[in-house]
């Protein structure tokens, strides 16, 4: 079966991936992930929206300028997000300068706060609410303090639904994930660690909203690479490792270890795991960055660990009545990937296709 999961925009995507999993499909076998940008505004696109905004009078600005200006406004500014080129023809300003002038207004109404943007920013430009217990703590202040004393509601809005890995939990949110990306941009590299820090500092272990929304940074799939972009992944999965005990939180620590070839650092992670499926999964990412560097018999012994196999040595007898012994559905993928990998080895030998047959 196929099945076609299409959404305009990332949040809806996110949350057709929960529906799947609340239905119970918790591992989908093979995905494939396309996102499209406009390149470009069409000529009609461009009168519907101008048009449109010249109707709702939505600024001064857009009143006084000409219907062909704004056209070409759109032009200039237009980069593959039609949300933030409206901000900025609207008030004539860039992005982030628009979000910088909001923050600094917040700070101004909320002395009292005078981070909390930042530290809600840091988890929204991954999609993620932060939970009100977490986030008070993150401050400094009682829970009660933040429902009470924030006021700024076209900055910061409340989420009553957080898109977390595991559950549900009231938390607060920027107003758009494009706005939070915009306020972390600005914060500089040392004073994001810190923010990432603290939360980790701030945690409580038992608390499962505040545990799936760390998750969520550092573990999603579709937060992870994004997150290992930071500059500071390394810090800061370190310190989570410590904190939560959680296995895909060692398997991200350990495949960002591989990304970038550190396999001194990978290999006492791998070796500490015990015995079991789990342990399939961190044998076959090994087994991938070995292969990468040429070290084709240790590779070729992780596959095998991988797939459960003894020996470390192709053995086509044995090998087949494995497979034909074996109860429960197999690894397509894995499978597949060793089968490769040793036609690769030896394409004259028969064992690779003799070995596909029988699977």
């Amino acid at each position: 079966d196929v099945m076609l999961v299409v959404a305009e925009r990332l949040g809806r995507w996110r949350d057709a991936e929960a529906e799947l999993k609340a239905r119970g499909v918790s591992r989908i076998p093979s995905t494939v992930e396309e996102r499209l940008v406009l390149p470009a505004l069409e000529e009609n696109q461009l009168r519907d929206l101008v048009g449109r905004l010249k109707h709702f009078r939505v600024s001064e600005r857009v009143q006084m300028l000409s219907v062909e200006s704004l056209k070409e406004e759109f032009r200039k500014r237009f980069r593959g997000d039609l949300l933030v080129t409206l901000h900025e023809v609207i008030a004539g300003q860039k992005f982030d300068d628009i979000v910088r002038g909001e923050e600094d207004e917040f700070r101004k109404q909320h002395p009292s706060f005078p981070f909390l943007y930042a530290f809600i920013s840091a988890f929204h430009q991954f999609g993620v609410s932060v939970p009100e217990a977490l986030l008070a703590r993150m401050a400094g202040v009682r829970d009660g303090d933040l429902s009470n004393g924030l006021t700024f509601q076209n900055v910061l809005a409340r989420a009553e639904e957080s898109r977390l890995l595991a559950g549900t939990a009231s938390g607060w949110a920027t107003r758009h994930e494009i706005v939070a990306k915009s306020v972390f941009r600005g914060l500089g590299r040392e004073f994001g660690k810190r923010v990432f820090l603290g939360a980790l500092a701030s945690l409580d272990p038992k608390a499962s909203d505040e545990v799936a929304a760390v998750l969520s940074v550092l573990v999603s799939p579709q937060t992870r690479r994004e997150f290992w972009g930071l500059g500071y992944a390394r810090e800061v999965l370190e310190a989570a490792r410590k904190t939560i005990s959680n296995l895909d939180l060692d398997f991200a620590f350990f495949r960002y270890c591989l990304s970038r070839g550190e396999l001194h650092t990978a290999r006492p992670v791998f070796a500490a795991l015990p015995a079991g499926q789990s342990r399939a999964r961190f044998a076959q990412e090994m087994a991938i960055a070995e292969r990468k560097r040429g070290q084709f018999v240790e590779a070729r012994k992780l596959l095998r660990e991988a797939l459960g196999w003894t020996g470390d040595t192709p053995d086509a007898p044995r090998d087949t009545e494995w497979l034909h012994s074996s109860s429960g559905p197999q690894d397509v993928i894995l499978l597949t990937e060793y089968l490769l990998f040793e036609h690769r080895r030896d394409p004259g030998s028969p064992y690779a296709a003799q070995l596909a047959g029988v699977a």
